[in-house]
């Protein structure tokens, strides 16, 4: 073989081994195939790169979206997906600010959506199959990673709200709520009387009542809510404020004897105030503020008592209705005499009977209290120091 031809074929043999390791340079792979492989922080910094280089990114921003969305549903335990879905969240914000001509929006809508009916479904049938304290707290991530998905999404706020109150935890229902409201806008009505129960269950009566209007309902129309913010009320020692509702109460639903007895017991409450007063006036030898008040008392007393006899004869075994008189009569009886020790001479006569017919009439409820509870020495004990005071 000549020198040239040695030289051509060295050449020739050279060009094959030149295009032979070309052949075994492989592209970088895709994003596709990264996600494939579950590489998907991988995935995530090779569409970033296109993204950088891209001059209409809108439609690799969903691609990145779509990541972060496989990727959070690789993650078994809920509450370890909110920084995906964070992310999910800040791409498709990002894919729907380049999206100049809103080509994208059905999709970004449609991608959103899934994901977050996803979550709270899967946190609403946790519920269903078991109120344990893991469901519970299971159930509040999904409801967080649908929020994250979806801040205006108010259903999920109200179901987490839920969860929470049914926890008993209601400073943080009521929290939850609030942050529905900041976050998604004007909720449905719905909200706003949820939150004023809640407010309500946790005493906060003003805060109730402000929800309860921003929700348009008619509180003294709706029985349930405004006997609810009378015994807030109540446990607030606020009498007047309830006594003024209980009496649009009665008004309205003028057979619920559960309202009457609330109302007899309020309206005592007003009368007892009534006698401290009177009291005074007697001791300061008032006798024009001692004669109004003095009136006042049988008034207001007369009505408590007509709406505690109302409610007992509506169902004369209820013990509570019975109880309810017994108290009533025995310690008005009582405020009448310390009345009369310190009285006009004039009035003390009337004041003595008066807690004579009212100590009697005590003696009377506590014996059918005692019929029902033959056993209780208070009662025994009450009837006891009622008969020496009344009876002899």
């Amino acid at each position: 073989m000549n020198t040239f031809k040695l030289a051509r074929f060295a050449s020739y043999i050279l060009a094959i081994g030149f295009f032979y390791n070309c052949s075994l340079v492989k592209n970088p792979p895709t994003y596709f195939e990264l996600v494939d492989q579950g590489l998907y922080q991988e995935a995530i910094t090779s569409i970033d790169n296109m993204i950088a280089s891209s001059s209409n990114p809108a439609s690799l921003y969903i691609e990145k979206a779509e990541i972060y969305d496989e990727w959070a549903q690789t993650l078994s335990t809920p509450s370890s997906r909110d920084t995906l879905y964070a992310s999910f969240r800040s791409a498709l914000d990002d894919a729907s600010s380049s999206d100049s001509e809103s080509q994208y929006s059905t999709t970004i809508d449609s991608l959103s959506s899934a994901a977050r009916d996803r979550e709270h479904d899967s946190g609403l049938l946790l519920i269903e199959n078991g109120p344990s304290e893991g469901n519970r707290s299971t159930a509040i991530a999904h409801f967080d990673n649908a929020v994250i998905i979806d801040p205006a999404n108010v259903k999920s706020y109200r179901s987490k709200a839920i969860v929470q109150f049914n926890m008993g935890n209601i400073a943080s229902s009521i929290e939850t709520l609030e942050e529905g409201i900041r976050r998604a806008g004007v909720p449905d009505n719905n909200v706003y009387t949820e939150l004023g129960y809640l407010y309500l269950q946790s005493g906060n009566t003003q805060k109730a009542i402000s929800n309860y209007t921003r929700a348009g309902v008619d509180i003294t129309r709706d029985k349930s809510i405004a006997f609810g913010l009378v015994n807030a009320y109540i446990a607030e020692e606020q009498h007047p404020k309830a006594l003024e509702l209980l009496e649009t109460l009665v008004d309205n639903h003028p057979n619920d004897s559960q309202l009457k007895s609330v109302y007899g017991t309020e309206l005592y409450i007003m009368t007892s105030d009534l006698v401290q007063n009177l009291k005074m006036a007697y001791q300061e030898n008032d006798t024009t503020a001692a004669s109004q008040l003095r009136l006042e008392i049988e008034g207001n007393g007369e009505l408590a008592e007509n709406n505690l006899v109302a409610a007992f004869q509506s169902d004369p075994r209820d013990k509570d209705f019975i109880e309810s008189l017994a108290v009533f009569y025995n310690n008005f009886s009582a405020e009448y005499l310390e009345l009369a020790e310190v009285s006009f001479e004039s009035d003390e006569a009337f004041l003595r009977s008066k807690a004579t017919s009212l100590g009697v009439l005590a003696i009377d409820y506590y014996e059918q209290l005692l019929e029902q509870n033959s056993d209780d020495t208070s009662i025994l004990n009450k009837l006891d120091t009622l008969k020496k005071l009344f009876t002899n």
